[in-house]
């Protein structure tokens, strides 16, 4: 929903790192819209790890904001500019008080080049959501 109310954004993908890589390669000149990844900018989302702390449960990603730059250095450095401020608005977005969750106010942001024939530029941040757990017992399913 985040990535389809973006204005700037055009696709999204979820899952393991190498499903973006196949999705990327996917990309034609259709209008498929989302949730397809191969429409640029894309947003992907790699589940990292979940942790069990006292009292929450502890979810962490990472989240890859991509766009094609070409071969102009321009483009480059405008399509960077473009996918760190995307990043600043999903930051802006999750941490809306609204949501049952609480996002971890460390958040590392990181440009990415990649060259050869996609041209691919954009960042790279991993990002915690927090939600409250509490280890009640009696609500597993058991017989």
């Amino acid at each position: 929903a985040l990535a389809e109310s973006h204005l700037q954004v055009k696709g999204f993908g979820y899952g393991p790192e190498g499903g973006q890589a196949t999705g990327l390669s996917l990309q034609s000149g259709e209008n498929t819209g989302l949730p397809h990844p191969q429409k640029l900018p894309f947003i992907w989302v790699s589940p990292v790890i979940t942790k069990i702390s006292d009292g929450s449960l502890l979810y962490e990603f990472e989240i890859t904001i991509g766009d094609l730059s070409g071969d102009n250095p321009v483009n480059n450095l405008e399509v960077e500019s473009d996918t760190l401020l995307i990043c600043l608005d999903i930051v802006s977005k999750l941490s809306d008080e609204s949501y049952p969750w609480s996002l971890v106010k460390q958040s590392a942001i990181q440009p990415f080049f990649s060259q050869g024939s996609s041209n691919y530029t954009g960042h790279r941040m991993n990002i915690s959501l927090e939600f409250p757990f509490n280890y009640d017992y009696c609500m597993a399913p058991t017989e």
